[in-house]
């Protein structure tokens, strides 16, 4: 009561000092939450990057995995290597891989890069790269054992390399892209002549040939017996029955 009775009865009231350290007080907070809004949305613009790019790498990787198996369900032969000057080359499906091994588009041959469109429009390239390989495990060059020769890339081929890569670009982030490589084995047709399809190195048929044999004399007459010939101008027996004799 008494400390009530000093101050005059009045409250307390803050000067024009302390109102103007008041606001510099609000100004400083409201930066400092500006400052932390500002961090927390670039964190997670960088999040949601991220979690993008991951999803994206994600599709591309089931993309070139699906293309690596269908190319698998290919019968060997019929994984073609389009003639790039060396031994590795797009890869193609060859139609006819007997008589018309080299890359033909105008024969049915068909590359086999392609690209798909995945559920929110992006577009995914994928592409296929096939090289013919010269294992050392049987020599190499002219040295080769088996001296298998790629009909496109003309190099020994002991088995060919598949590579499959799917590439894309979305929301402007840089272009991603996911590769898988396997090993391809199996057995070529033997090197044919083109035009005609006859296998070069096959021997010859050989013909069996019948030998012409002279027919056998007719049987000797019984003894006593003198086999005279035919009247002229007059035809011999009927058949089964022997010329005129004096028997």
């Amino acid at each position: 009561m008494n400390a009530f009775r000093a101050s005059g009865g009045r409250p307390h009231v803050r000067q024009g000092g302390d109102r103007g350290f008041l606001l510099l007080e609000i100004m400083v907070s409201l930066g400092l939450v500006l400052i932390v809004a500002g961090g927390t949305a670039a964190l997670y613009g960088a999040v949601a990057r991220a979690n993008n790019v991951d999803r994206l790498n994600v599709q591309l990787l089931n993309n070139a995995r699906a293309k690596m198996e269908q190319i698998q369900s290919i019968p060997y032969s019929q994984v073609g290597i389009v003639d790039s000057g060396t031994a590795s080359g797009a890869g193609y499906f060859v139609r006819d891989p007997f008589y018309e091994p080299v890359y033909d588009a105008a024969n049915g041959d068909v590359l086999l890069f392609d690209t798909v469109t995945l559920t929110d429009g992006t577009q995914v390239t994928r592409t296929v790269t096939v090289t013919a390989v010269d294992h050392p495990a049987d020599g190499t060059g002219v040295d080769d054992a088996d001296g298998v020769i790629d009909p496109n890339t003309a190099t020994i081929l002991d088995y060919k390399l598949l590579t499959v890569t799917a590439s894309a670009t979305r929301n402007q982030l840089p272009t991603l892209q996911q590769t898988l490589t396997t090993i391809l084995q199996g057995v070529l047709p033997v090197e044919i002549e083109g035009a005609t399809g006859k296998d070069a190195t096959d021997p010859p048929k050989k013909i069996k040939k019948v030998k012409n044999t002279p027919a056998p004399p007719p049987p000797a007459p019984p003894a006593g017996c003198e086999v005279a010939d035919p009247p002229a101008g007059k035809k011999p027996g009927k058949k089964g029955t022997s010329p005129q004799s004096d028997c």
